[in-house]
């Protein structure tokens, strides 16, 4: 798949419901377990950080589709990732430090592992192996 407006349009689809799905179900779920917190509870207080934080993912997913990379796709989505980890820790929660790094550190792992899936399916170039 050449550099193309739908590489964009999936790109987009794919790091904005990443987004989402961070927001809403990954953080809550994780810091749950290792803070013995009710997810149901943590959801709830990050429920307004659902959209904007997709809408960032989504902007990294789009970088991801036009320039396309593995490595390029694990850097952008794991700094979106992890700057949205660290604002629903922070300033969603309200926790306190270790809480704020676990959220940080959730966002980064599933922003990269994401993103260098998503990079992987959109090769840079016809040089770069699939």
């Amino acid at each position: 798949m050449h550099r193309s407006f739908l590489r964009v349009i999936v790109g987009l689809t794919v790091g904005g419901f990443a987004g989402l799905s961070l927001a809403t179900a990954i953080t809550p779920l994780i810091l749950g377990n290792v803070f013995n917190l009710y997810a149901i509870d943590l959801m709830l207080a990050v429920r307004s950080f659902g959209l904007p934080l997709a809408v960032s993912l989504a902007i990294g997913g789009g970088l991801i589709g036009w320039f396309g990379g593995a490595l390029f796709g694990a850097a952008v989505l794991g700094g979106c990732g992890a700057i949205a980890g660290f604002i629903l820790g922070a300033v969603a929660i309200g926790g306190d430090l270790p809480l704020i790094l676990v959220s940080t550190a959730t966002g980064l792992v599933y922003g990269g592992l994401g993103g260098l899936i998503v990079g992987k399916a959109f090769f840079r170039s016809v040089n770069e192996p699939r």
